[in-house]
């Protein structure tokens, strides 16, 4: 790789990877790859998966080259993108963890010594969707597309015609409606099964 590219401004990075440039490109995940890094384990927890979330971030910078600006912040555009992979990352595990929730409940485990057997599955299923139903309609659909039809908040957004952040913010207001209507019965449940990943 030329020594001098190392010197390169974001601005002439942008133009040589938009012609192709593979050294330029290396030269840009060389730059920002180590500071990303350590910003997603932050959030994620495994270097793993922070690998894994960077190799996302960067090959859709590539794939994506000839639409990159000249005068991007290659700081800020990498920030968004890995924002969004994280985001992803931890909707796809809360996921993992209401179906795991799901299969507990089916298979008794809720039974298990420490967890108050007096909140059984019933009265939980019950008390989430009394707390559903008394949502507002706009949230309680959004909630519903993401949780139980796994939609993105972008696929919702798209089918309500609202922006993205809108739909987040509904998910999370209903999330924390749900946090506090549910007794803390369900709370240490669910804090004893995220042990589980």
């Amino acid at each position: 790789m030329d020594r001098k590219k190392n010197n390169l401004t974001d601005y002439e990075l942008i133009i040589r990877i938009k012609a192709g440039d593979e050294d330029s490109f290396k030269e840009l995940f060389l730059r920002f790859y180590p500071r990303f890094r350590y910003f997603v384990v932050r959030f994620v927890n495994s270097g793993d998966v922070a690998d894994d979330i960077l190799q996302n971030v960067f090959m859709k910078i590539w794939i994506n080259r000839a639409s990159l600006r000249e005068d991007l912040s290659m700081t800020a555009y990498i920030y968004v993108l890995a924002k969004y992979e994280i985001f992803n990352h931890l909707r796809l595990k809360s996921n993992r963890l209401i179906d795991r929730f799901n299969e507990a409940c089916h298979a008794n485990i809720l039974s298990t010594p420490g967890v108050d057997s007096s909140y059984d599955y019933l009265e939980l299923e019950a008390a989430v969707k009394s707390s559903i139903e008394r949502m507002p309609e706009k949230r309680r659909n959004i909630f519903c597309l993401n949780r139980y039809e796994f939609k993105s908040a972008k696929e919702i957004a798209e089918i309500l015609g609202l922006s993205v952040r809108t739909v987040e913010k509904h998910i999370e207001l209903a999330l924390k409606t749900l946090r506090k209507d549910i007794s803390s019965g369900l709370m240490s449940l669910l804090t004893l099964m995220a042990g589980w990943f």
